[in-house]
């Protein structure tokens, strides 16, 4: 390990040694970077490490047992670690579990209690499985035919702190190298580059009177159009003012908190206490606390937590990791190459989709579809074909959450809904 080590240019190294041929742990550190030990055995390598910057972070490169009943234990002790942990936090490297039958190819499905002990861990410590990029699975058994079984075995989780901190952070699968296990490589850099916002309503502008007045008086303008392009010229207008509002106005829940939470205590601290004011800068706290508890909720789009749960770092957390999810870092393309960077990924989107919508002149669709039987009667195809009444509309809208994805324009149901 020690050459290892000297070519790959790390002068600080850290070890458990195998037992026989299986097993052993390293860790290998830059110069400039300072490490601080917390646990050296032949599962984990429980470490805090410090950046030349100061930023501190918590890591365990964890190797679990085969053995249910011994990585039920090492659940335990790392659950243990967890209570004490502020820092953000990664744990990483072979789990030896699957959290999910869909981490699995081939072989007999696992069954749900062989899964139980991992999941409670993941969940009861509220820890992220931040994905990956790549082939899915981890490790293959390397037999052939049907005996082949593969499975994701080896993973990054993160505490929800180290998600926001480090919110483009992904991990990497990369190739096997000879071995029956993938080597990860996790990436906690920020990405370079930047996207212009879309304008999205915000839930939480529905109290706002200022609000109300700018949605009824954009409704109220009238232009000359079909009745699709005054209602579009309408949107149009009421997301114009909504943004240049949003852009004049103090409407960041988490600075009103942080000024209220100021305000709070200088007069706490004052010494003619003002104990009306303080109740009135006491309840606008609160609601600025469920201001931000609410706008966090539906960025995150978490509907089995209600508001009211107090689970604002949670939310935020998995916000972050819906947008990390939701990026697309790279493309196959037609040859099975895997391409990074935004103009080979737009290259091969457009090219895709060029292909579907590009007709390749077919011909002798009659002969084909003769032979197809009538499913659709006339009666059906009547009512299909109808149109589309008000009271189904306002059907439709009211039973979408209301503040799930927004449609292009930016507006959510709750405005939708709203504005009947």
């Amino acid at each position: 390990m020690e050459k290892i080590a000297k070519r790959a240019r790390f002068p600080k190294m850290w070890c458990v040694e195998p037992e026989g041929i299986a097993g052993g742990l390293s860790l290998f550190c830059k110069d400039n970077f300072s490490v601080d030990v917390f646990d050296l055995n032949k599962s984990i390598i429980d470490v805090a490490i410090t950046d030349p910057n100061g930023v501190v972070c918590r890591f365990t490169g964890v190797y679990a047992s085969t053995d249910a009943s011994v990585r039920k234990t090492l659940w335990r002790a790392l659950s243990e670690k967890a209570c004490g942990i502020t820092e953000p936090w990664v744990l990483m490297g072979d789990f030896n579990c699957i959290l999910s039958n869909e981490e699995k190819s081939g072989g007999e499905e696992k069954a749900d209690w062989e899964m139980a002990d991992f999941r409670n861990f993941v969940w009861d410590n509220g820890l992220i499985d931040i994905g990956y990029v790549g082939y899915p699975f981890t490790w293959n058994n390397r037999r052939s035919g049907r005996e082949n079984v593969r499975e994701r075995l080896d993973r990054a989780l993160v505490n929800s702190r180290w998600r926001v901190e480090f919110d483009s952070g992904f991990l990497r699968h990369l190739g096997p190298g000879g071995s029956d296990h993938c080597p990860i490589l996790l990436h906690s850099s920020h990405v370079t580059g930047h996207t212009r916002k879309r304008f999205i309503f915000d839930s939480r502008w529905t109290t706002n009177l200022h609000c109300e007045t700018i949605i009824k008086n954009s409704w109220r303008t009238s232009k000359p159009g079909s009745k699709w392009y005054v209602l579009q010229g309408k949107i149009k207008h009421c997301r114009r003012k909504l943004r240049s509002w949003r852009a004049s106005g103090n409407l960041n829940s988490r600075i009103n908190l942080q000024e209220l939470e100021k305000q709070l205590e200088s007069l706490y601290e004052a010494d003619d206490f003002d104990g009306e004011e303080y109740k009135s800068l006491e309840n606008k706290l609160k609601e600025a606390s469920r201001e931000e508890e609410r706008y966090w909720r539906d960025k995150s789009r978490t509907d089995w937590l209600k508001l009211g749960d107090k689970n604002t770092s949670f939310f935020h957390a998995k916000t972050v990791q819906r947008r990390a999810q939701n990026r697309i870092r790279g493309l196959e393309n037609e040859n099975g190459i895997w391409m990074e960077g935004e103009n080979e990924v737009e290259n091969i989107v457009l090219g895709y989709f060029t292909g579907i919508f590009t007709s390749s002149n077919p011909y002798g669709f009659d002969e084909v579809l003769s032979c197809v039987q009538q499913r659709v009667s006339p009666v059906m195809n009547a009512r299909l074909t109808r149109q589309v009444t008000a009271a189904e509309v306002k059907e439709a809208l009211f039973q979408m959450p209301p503040s799930k994805s927004p449609g292009p324009d930016g507006m959510t149901e709750v405005l939708e809904c709203g504005g009947e």
